[in-house]
């Protein structure tokens, strides 16, 4: 995984640089998320592993609350399923997916 965190700067999600706390120290450079952290799917490329075809590489890039496309899917989403809340527009949006 590669994060730009140029990106993660300008964005008002909250994260945390924790390579030199963390188990490993300088041995991996990690970075925590909040849970509420949104990502678009950028790409999606397979790895070739001899040993399995389950392995992919996924490319996010981190979408703050200020992004336009994501504003006006949260808006069509809503507009669509203005008769239920919580758990029922959740599992509405599921099937729609």
């Amino acid at each position: 995984m590669n994060i730009d965190t140029a990106i993660c700067t300008k964005s008002s999600t909250p994260f945390a640089e924790v390579s030199k706390v963390g188990f490993y120290k300088d041995q991996e450079e990690e970075i925590l998320f909040t849970t509420h952290t949104i990502f678009r799917i950028d790409r999606i490329e397979r790895i070739e592993d001899k040993n399995t075809d389950r392995l992919w590489q996924v490319s996010l890039t981190i979408v703050g609350n200020q992004d336009d496309e994501l504003n006006k899917l949260t808006a069509h989403l809503q507009e669509e399923s203005t008769w239920a809340t919580g758990w029922a527009r959740f599992g509405h949006i599921l099937i729609k997916l």
